[in-house]
């Protein structure tokens, strides 16, 4: 497998866009002042994860009271590792399945990347691709924390019966998955390279991720895969286009996202 079988030349042909308003100034704080010494980014960094949080994603699950890892298939040659994640609160706990696959003959302490797409994650090569560079990956199904069903109204998964007062849409409660992710690794007995955590995802599971690398500070790379609306996409920017060869299409709107998918 070479570069070439990942790449499609010209995917994507720009017909025409429309520039709505600039892009808000990152440096620039909420009172106007703008941030020029390193050492003040930190305040800036708070305005922005509160922001963000609250105007898109409605609100962010609370820090669990306790998380426990219980082994379900963990045998010493095995490069397959196999655990039930149990955390939220001592009331109402909830669970979901975490695995973990080591690369081969690694020397060491090894990067690894989180992905919590196993709801849907069946490409041939995948997995491989990062193993056989001697990177391990921790995958897990973040339906089982918050429920993916177009048909439901937001509310509905294990947390939202662990935090009933909870009022966040799906992203925000998958992105919450990623975090428990790194702090079972942290707890994990495994040659993990806990400097080097990345995140990917792919659509949904794109969207998930740029939040999660957002309000976690452990992660240190962010891998979204066709993110769209809500991801790497920018409202501001509508885009005409022609892909995969003479379809023509647009980029998302804030409005797809909440015709189709509200519960996001």
């Amino acid at each position: 497998m070479t570069e070439k079988d990942f790449v499609t030349p010209e995917l994507v042909k720009w017909k025409e866009y429309t520039l709505l308003e600039k892009l808000p100034d990152p440096f620039v704080a909420e009172d106007g002042r703008r941030i020029t010494d390193p050492a003040e980014w930190e305040n800036r960094r708070k305005e922005i994860k509160a922001g963000v949080c609250t105007l898109l994603y409605g609100d962010r699950p609370p820090q669990p009271e306790f998380l426990e890892i219980e082994p379900l298939c963990d045998y010493y040659y095995s490069s397959t590792k196999v655990y039930r994640i149990i955390t939220g609160t001592r009331a109402k706990p909830l669970s979901f399945r975490l695995k973990i696959l080591l690369p081969p003959n690694t020397q060491g302490k090894f990067p690894i990347i989180v992905n919590g797409d196993d709801c849907f994650l069946r490409q041939d090569g995948f997995f491989e691709a990062a193993l056989s560079r001697g990177i391990g990956w921790a995958v897990f199904d973040r339906t089982e924390i918050a429920h993916d069903v177009q048909s439901e109204a937001r509310g509905h998964g294990a947390i939202y019966e662990t935090y009933p007062e909870l009022d966040c849409g799906a992203l925000s409660c998958w992105a919450w998955g990623y975090s428990r992710v790194i702090d079972a690794l942290e707890k994990l007995d495994l040659p993990i390279d806990l400097g080097w955590i990345a995140v990917t995802g792919h659509s949904r599971g794109g969207k998930t991720v740029l939040l999660a690398g957002a309000m976690d500070e452990r992660i240190r790379i962010v891998n979204p895969n066709e993110s769209g609306a809500g991801g790497c996409g920018c409202y501001r920017l509508p885009v005409q286009g022609v892909y995969n060869g003479g379809t023509e299409g647009r980029t998302e709107q804030i409005r797809d996202s909440i015709e189709a998918f509200p519960y996001w």
